[in-house]
């Protein structure tokens, strides 16, 4: 078998090789995979989920070279995570002489990153420390309490783990920026952050202003802020005294809450929570997830259901037969991840021949790929987006005649099951509705995924959508050329925001689709014009593209993308032309010639009556002959 560091696909041909090789000779397999495993840190397998297929290619070869060390179920233990610090304050006249009231109760205080669930037994308790001074001394003769014991105080901060001589502040501990890191890193016997201000500025600018309507001498207050001697107070001036109740940040450990159904099981078997990953990357990592379930459990199938046999990733319907017959001699199901992936990858329409076979076989997944076999299989899902822009923090739709550039935009995938299949894992997983906008661990998954849908490249286009105006869509997309099913909007927006990105390899994507005259050209130009207008791109890395497809013989598409595009970023008679677009409409009058077009463009009209003898009007009234028949 080949290492798991391999290109997008790879990973199919992996699972199938080790399920086939496991089941005809453990023992072979085991000492193939050997060197790899030994070679192998161990860094994949120290997550609580596995994200990745080289994740779950690790575990699973690690596992059958000494079974237990990778595969078995993580234990509930408790996480562990840093709790944010917490700030109180009182200001208020004193009687000079008068002593500090220990039994004043501090507001409670909102922390940050509680996670769910309950205090472990090695749990932090909170501290909670008085820190007081006045307006004779100013902070500098501030004194920290805890209860009734003073605790070191000195340059603003509480000293819990070291000297209050030390000259330089300790870095705080390590911890996750989004508060959700189950293994923080901190220094050795470190519970406390004491390398917090305990008056952080905004406090102290809330004390001193106060300080200032209790009738404290401006002077002094400005002493106060630049930690220097503070004069004494003049006659009749009063005594304030402040007290900050300080919380510092804490290590807590909590056991996690109780998880029942699927996300047990999840859990059980290193998935993230369902949502967390891009529909159709959470389905793959269900495939992995089963086999290493079923390698744990001594139920590996003698042979998956669902590998391809054709490069766009469909699978023929009597080898899928012949994999169903394979399995149910050996006595085994096939895993049910396996048996949906191998339904969705039937080439589309009926196949009653295969399916007159498989009604023979008798298995519960026979019967089902029979139905499948029998009937239309999937029914097209129905697939569409919207654009939309940042308003006031939110996303609002935006309507087509809409055009100016915009800084915050998301395209808002639309999904909708006509037909519901029965199966939780295509309809609940695979065909959940992607969300607008996506951080997470799929994008290294997307040239995946065209294979995983192959009859419904639609749907597959869809999904890349929240990826696009990141640039993390590329033009190796083959696959939604080879495959099968309606072609729509969302196709039409990925090819034209990598024509107007000048992607290198979309020329061939294009062609690919064109040839087949299931390119929706239309949709295409008109996807351009707004990726064109709102993303703010120039228009030179579109016109190199179409040049290409132009001169490898696309002239009608070209064409019919021109044309959409023309009125929507040629100036008016009046408006200041330039040398790009001069050269567009240069090369749109030379296509329009080689594809024979007709019917005039008003701004092009407009431009070519124009008494100016700039080399744009010039190119205007080549084009506008061409388009009319006149004479330029």
């Amino acid at each position: 078998m080949t290492p798991w560091t391999e290109p997008p696909g790879s990973g199919e041909r992996w699972l199938a090789t080790f399920v086939a090789g496991a089941a005809a000779d453990r023992a072979a397999l085991r000492d193939e995979l050997r060197s790899q495993v030994d070679a192998d840190d161990g860094c994949r397998q120290s997550s609580e989920t596995y994200l990745h297929p080289a994740q779950w290619q690790a575990a699973l070869a690690a596992e059958l070279v000494t079974p237990g060390s990778a595969l078995a179920v993580p234990p509930i233990e408790p996480h562990r995570y840093w709790e944010g610090s917490g700030h109180s304050t009182r200001v208020r006249v004193v009687t000079r002489g008068e002593e500090p009231d220990p039994a004043w109760p501090p507001r409670r205080f909102v922390v940050m990153g509680r996670h769910p669930g309950d205090p472990a037994a090695d749990d932090t308790p909170r501290r909670v420390f008085l820190v007081t001074w006045t307006s004779d001394d100013g902070p500098s003769g501030a004194v920290a309490r805890e209860g009734d014991r003073e605790i070191p105080y000195a340059r603003g901060r509480i000293h819990l783990n070291g000297a209050p001589t030390d000259v330089e502040r300790p870095p705080p501990p390590a911890r996750a920026w989004s508060g959700y890191d189950h293994d923080p890193v901190i220094r050795p016997g470190v519970v406390y952050d004491d390398a917090e201000e305990v008056m952080p500025d905004h406090l102290h600018d809330h004390v001193f202003a106060r300080m200032a309507e209790l009738g404290v001498d401006p002077v002094r207050i400005a002493a106060m802020r630049a930690d220097v001697e503070v004069p004494p107070p003049g006659p009749g001036e009063p005594l304030v005294e402040v007290t900050v109740a300080f919380v510092p940040s804490r290590l807590r450990s909590v056991l996690p809450e109780e998880l029942s159904g699927p996300d047990e099981w999840r859990r059980r078997n290193r998935l993230p929570r369902s949502g967390a990953l891009a529909p159709l990357h959470e389905f793959q990592l269900h495939r992995y997830a089963e086999v290493a379930a079923a390698l744990r459990d001594d139920a590996l199938p003698p042979v998956l259901l669902a590998t391809p046999t054709r490069p766009s990733g469909h699978l023929d319907p009597g080898v899928l037969v012949d994999r169903l017959e394979t399995c149910a001699a050996a006595g085994v199901e096939p895993l049910p991840a396996d048996l949906a992936q191998a339904l969705l990858r039937l080439p589309r329409g009926r196949h009653p021949a295969a399916a007159e076979r498989a009604a023979r076989i008798g298995s519960a997944a026979a019967g089902e790929a029979a139905r499948w076999l029998a009937g239309d299989g999937l029914a097209d899902p129905e697939c569409g987006f919207t654009w939309q822009r940042m308003v006031n923090a939110t996303m609002v739709d935006l309507g087509d005649d809409e055009l100016d550039e915009r800084l915050e935009l998301r395209l808002r995938p639309m999904l909708r099951v006509t037909t519901p299949t029965g199966l939780p894992l295509i309809d609940e997983v695979l065909l959940r509705e992607p969300r607008d906008w996506m951080v997470d661990d799929s994008a290294g998954q997307l040239g995946d995924w065209p294979a995983m849908l192959p009859s419904h490249r639609e749907v597959v286009a869809l999904n890349l959508l929240p990826y696009l105006l990141g640039e993390r869509v590329t033009p190796d997309l083959t696959g939604l050329a080879l495959g099968e099913g309606p072609v729509g909007r969302s196709t039409a927006v990925i090819v034209a925001f990598l024509v107007a990105c000048g992607a290198p390899g979309v020329v061939p994507l294009f062609q690919a689709m064109a040839a087949t005259g299931e390119l929706p050209a239309e949709e295409v130009a008109r996807q351009l014009v707004l990726v064109l207008r709102r993303t703010g791109r120039q228009t030179r890395p579109t016109v190199a593209v179409l040049r290409e497809l132009a001169e490898a013989g696309g002239h009608a598409e070209v064409w019919r993308v021109l044309s959409a595009v023309l009125p929507s970023v040629l100036p008016s008679e009046r408006e200041h032309m330039t040398l790009t677009l001069t050269e567009l409409v240069a090369f749109a009058a030379d296509v329009a010639r080689l594809a024979g077009a007709r019917g005039a463009i008003p701004v092009v009209a407009e431009n070519a009556r124009s008494p100016r003898t700039l080399r744009f009007v010039h190119e205007c009234r080549r084009l506008h002959a061409q388009l009319t028949g006149a004479t330029p």
